[in-house]
This record gives C-alpha cells, structure tokens and sequence, in this order.
C-alpha cells in the first residue's frame, strides 16, 4: 500500500474541509452538492434519500460504490451523522435527506449544522 500517496491526499482533504469549515453552511451546501437538490429541499420537493440518484450520486470514480453506502445509511431521518475527512459533502446531504445533525471535520477543526 502506498502510504505516503495516502498521506498526501488525507492532507489535501484536510485543507479542503477547512478552507470549507469557514463558509457559511448555505453557500457551502450551493457549492458542495449544486443548487438542483438545494433548491429542490428548500421549496418542499420530494427529495428521497438516496432514491432520486440524479440529485444524491455524484461520485465520478465510483457510483455504485457511493448508491451502495448510501443506502447502507436508510433511514438517515432523525439522526446525528459525522462525516470525518473528505470535503464534507455527505453530511451536508446527510442533513437534507432527513438527517437532524451533520457535523464536518477533519483532525483539527469541526462544524456543526443542525436542520
């Protein structure tokens, strides 16, 4: 395993989460996951976790990997979840599909939003 490829792309991650850390949680929904499940959850549409897969699925690598963890995750309604690494897209999805908490970090900072 090549550990320091590892290395080098949890650290990416970091800096990306917090750079994003510091936005406000609307903007960064927009820019995280686009404005067609953002505006669809805020004007009352059915935005089904994860079933409307257009708006959910995002994954360029590995889509099936990502419908397949999601749906791992149902029912997501009225739960705290905590997405730790990476961008933070998932909580942010989290909490649109139903979610009550979401929280983002990495090994340094945190954010929390609530519904």
């Amino acid at each position: 395993m090549d550990y320091q490829r590892i290395r080098k792309e949890i650290s990416a991650y970091d800096d990306l989460a917090d750079d994003r850390l510091k936005s406000d949680i609307p903007q960064l929904a927009n820019r995280m996951i686009g404005t067609d499940l953002v505006n669809k959850y805020l004007s009352g549409e059915d935005v089904a976790f994860p079933h409307s897969t257009g708006l959910w699925i995002d994954s360029i690598g590995n889509p099936i990997t990502q419908i397949t963890a999601y749906n791992w995750l149902v029912p997501i309604e009225c739960t705290m979840f905590m997405q730790l690494g990476g961008s933070g897209s998932h909580a942010i999805k989290a909490l649109i599909g139903g979610g009550t908490q979401g929280s983002i970090g990495n090994s340094f900072s945190s954010r929390r939003a609530n519904r």
